[in-house]
């Protein structure tokens, strides 16, 4: 099953009142910590999409592909697009030298930038659960409430290209309640960083 990894990191932060993914937690920047989840899954196909040409570059450093949005203020929904069609173009080899030579992944996964917490062994469950399960939409959640990441069955593609806006996937998922497949995290990983006072108001591991 080809599995696309999209990092979707074009934001202007606008609530934060600027370039949120510089802001450091715990010595590293957001973008960075985002970084290092998506490259510690080891997919074959993962791409960032950014805004900016040192972000590209930093990227491109972790391994993975970037791919510049050079109009973020029409919303996600054209960084959407943007990772969706680096996901199906590029053909890429994985650790083991198996290869595949492009074409349409059979599911994608979407992760945010603002994430400090998240952790790479929990994306991994969640994509084993996708993988037992042959999920239509499976996400990370707590207490029966949906997060990010998300992954989508190709089949959504069509619905997700369609948006517009600042409008993500949420829809999407909105419009089939009874398909999502909620795997289980905890709350500090699913939070996500907004505002610049919200630094100091993480939420407490349950660990």
């Amino acid at each position: 099953m080809r599995l696309g990894v999209i990092l979707l990191a074009a934001g202007r932060g606008v609530r934060f009142g600027g370039d949120k993914l510089a802001a450091c937690v715990e010595g590293r920047t957001l973008f960075a910590r985002a970084l290092d989840v998506a490259a510690a899954l080891g997919a074959s196909r993962c791409v960032a999409v950014v805004s900016d040409p040192a972000r590209a570059l930093e990227a491109k450093a972790r391994g993975l592909l970037p791919v510049l949005n050079d109009r973020p203020e029409a919303g996600i929904s054209r960084s959407i697009r943007l990772g969706l069609d680096a996901c199906d173009a590029s053909g890429a080899c994985d650790a083991s030298g198996a290869c595949d030579a492009g074409g349409a992944c059979d599911a994608y996964l979407f992760m945010v930038g603002d994430q400090p917490y998240l952790r790479a062994q929990s994306v991994r469950a969640l994509i084993e659960t996708w993988e037992r399960g042959r999920c239509a939409i499976a996400c990370l959640g707590c207490g029966g409430e949906p997060g990010n990441p998300v992954i989508f069955a190709a089949r959504f593609a069509p619905e997700l290209r369609a948006l517009s806006g600042d409008v993500g996937g949420k829809r999407v998922m909105r419009a089939h309640p009874e398909l999502v497949r909620i795997v289980q995290a905890d709350a500090r990983e699913l939070w996500d960083m907004d505002t610049p006072q919200e630094r100091r108001r993480a939420p407490c591991s349950r660990d």
